[in-house]
């Protein structure tokens, strides 16, 4: 009798920060839509203190989120991935009527190692809008922590942690 093959499992370490991307289901551009994106903020926001995480950054693209976030409570980060995913799904698909499946299976992150690392990263989601031909400006693209570190815009002081 032959065995399932062992999957990759997902490296975990306490108190560290990571680097968290997820897709939308054949990369559908459903946060093109304004309230989609306004939803998955709030369920981040609700999820961060119920699952006890911190946010360093965010951005929220067409097809896709970044996020740079540090569990510090009994949750890991698969734990909360999943509910966010969950909770999105279930209630956009109640206000939506749809049924149809939001997500790409689990999702891709990256452990932050250290200061510049997490500086990095954080540049590297804020120039996403940009990259992606969405702005002009890194500080145009509404759904991103960008206008918090770099205008000093309070609109994400609940989203966002601060990194020193």
């Amino acid at each position: 009798m032959r065995g399932r093959p062992m999957g990759l499992k997902r490296y975990k370490e306490t108190n560290a920060a990571y680097f968290v991307t997820s897709v939308t289901y054949k990369r559908k551009s459903l946060f093109n839509d304004r309230l989609a994106a306004e939803l998955l903020l709030n369920i981040i926001l609700y999820h961060k203190f119920a699952c006890h995480y911190c946010i360093y950054g965010f951005v929220i693209m067409p097809d896709h989120f970044h996020m740079v976030m540090q569990p510090y409570g009994e949750l890991d980060l698969s734990n909360i991935i999943r509910r966010i995913k969950g909770n999105f799904t279930r209630f956009y698909n109640l206000h939506t009527g749809q049924s149809e499946p939001i997500w790409q299976k689990g999702f891709y992150d990256r452990g932050i190692r250290g200061r510049q690392e997490l500086v990095s990263v954080l540049q590297y989601i804020h120039n996403n809008p940009l990259r992606k031909g969405l702005v002009t400006e890194p500080d145009g693209y509404e759904f991103s922590s960008f206008a918090y570190y770099y205008r000093g815009n309070q609109r994400f002081a609940l989203w966002v942690d601060s990194i020193e």
